[in-house]
């Protein structure tokens, strides 16, 4: 990627948003996915790793499920780990039916509506899980992963912005938000994002390219704030 300190803004952040794009891809199997400690849950899933085969969502709630949502919950997480979506919604649209205020199957079926493609039912989802934990980090990320998608850049953004404040030791927040602060023109502030992606997951499979392209716009930012010749 060092050929690029001759190219133009446009290609840059064609080479960002085609980064952001593999991220996502990476995102469609939220199995394998890094654990970072907060103090509202556990662990949240990261996006860093991912396996062959797919596994169930995962999801900590504070509240837990009842004893009749979990072997639905249960049964969501099977056929989403044999990759049958339909039969996976139907079983977490009966676990919320059971618990209407199960954070977890509500987060857990947005994530199936996300791989399906349905971004704006993800999002509904996604929303009825912030309102039940409003400090779910995770439920933000895939929020704004699903805006970013659809185009609404704002709106992912501020879900980015607002997980960071939750989880500021997921590396993938960093990445997102700084493809989008490029995306607006924000350079210096993309330029400390990706140096902030590439502190927190030095062993990325990307970190390599993400580093090549800081260098990238450090010297693209040089070369305008000099002078043009003649002045």
């Amino acid at each position: 990627m060092s050929n690029l300190r001759h190219k133009n803004w446009g290609a840059l952040i064609a080479i960002v948003l085609m980064l952001a794009l593999a991220a996502s891809a990476c995102s469609e199997t939220p199995a394998a996915e890094t654990e970072v400690v907060t103090e509202t849950e556990e662990a949240i899933p990261a996006e860093a790793e991912v396996e062959e085969e797919e596994e169930a969502p995962e999801a900590e709630s504070e509240q837990p499920a009842n004893e009749d949502a979990a072997p639905l919950i249960q049964s969501g997480d099977e056929a989403y780990a044999a990759a049958d979506f339909p039969k996976a919604i139907e079983a977490y649209s009966q676990a919320i039916s059971a618990a209407p205020t199960a954070a977890e199957a509500y987060f857990k079926r947005g994530v199936v509506y996300f791989e399906s493609g349905e971004m704006e039912t993800a999002i509904n989802d996604f929303d009825q899980a912030i309102e039940i934990e409003p400090e779910d980090a995770k439920a933000f990320y895939r929020r704004g992963l699903a805006y970013n998608a659809i185009g609404k850049y704002e709106e992912a953004l501020a879900d980015f912005d607002t997980a960071i404040v939750i989880a500021p030791d997921l590396p993938e927040l960093y990445f997102e938000r700084g493809s989008l602060n490029l995306l607006f023109g924000e350079t210096e502030l993309a330029i400390q994002d990706f140096e902030k992606y590439v502190e927190l997951a030095p062993e990325a499979a990307d970190r390599e390219s993400v580093q090549e392209l800081i260098t990238d716009l450090e010297t693209m930012l040089e070369e305008a704030q000099q002078p043009a010749d003649g002045e």
